[in-house]
């Protein structure tokens, strides 16, 4: 499945999801390692032990302000955007891998009460169409007016930056 096929099948989800997603608890029962990944495309990012790209939610025209001005508005992902993009859950103090700046990692309180893992004051978020370490198809996406948040998904970098570069296709 290609880029744009993952890229509408996870947004339909978004658009028409009102069943509950599987993100109650921390799957693992253990705390979240959180690690730092390379591309040619984005630079270093963030993601979960698995490697799976972890995202923060931004408006779209506030981004760059955001970046300079260090502004952490929380996102209000909720029922279906859930099913879209489902929080990073921790079952304790997340861990910081090699390259990941310790003093940045956090938690926030998720939804149904959860323990969210945030990274310089941004909850952070997976994406349902990435499936594989590498994939980090939810970059720069913007849901359909309408659908959740008036947001987009954006990968962030290990100082904390939010990361602005598009995919690319």
């Amino acid at each position: 499945m290609g880029r744009t096929q993952r890229l509408l099948a996870a947004l339909v989800l978004l658009a028409g999801a009102a069943a509950a997603a599987p993100w109650g608890a921390a799957q693992s029962g253990r705390p979240v390692n959180v690690e730092v990944a390379h591309s040619t495309r984005y630079g270093a990012y963030l993601t979960d032990a698995n490697g799976l790209a972890l995202y923060i939610a931004a408006q779209p025209d506030k981004v760059n302000e955001l970046n300079q001005q260090g502004t952490k508005p929380v996102a209000a992902c909720t029922a279906a955007c859930l099913a879209v993009w489902p929080p990073v859950l921790t079952s304790g103090a997340p861990v910081a891998g090699a390259g990941v700046q310790a003093d940045l990692l956090g938690t926030v309180k998720g939804p149904n009460g959860g323990t969210q893992v945030s990274y310089d004051g941004w909850p952070l978020y997976t994406f349902a169409a990435d499936s594989s370490s590498g994939q980090a198809y939810g970059q720069a996406v913007v849901p359909p007016a309408g659908a959740a948040l008036g947001a987009a998904w954006y990968l962030i970098a290990p100082d904390g930056t939010i990361i602005l570069t598009k995919p690319s296709g």
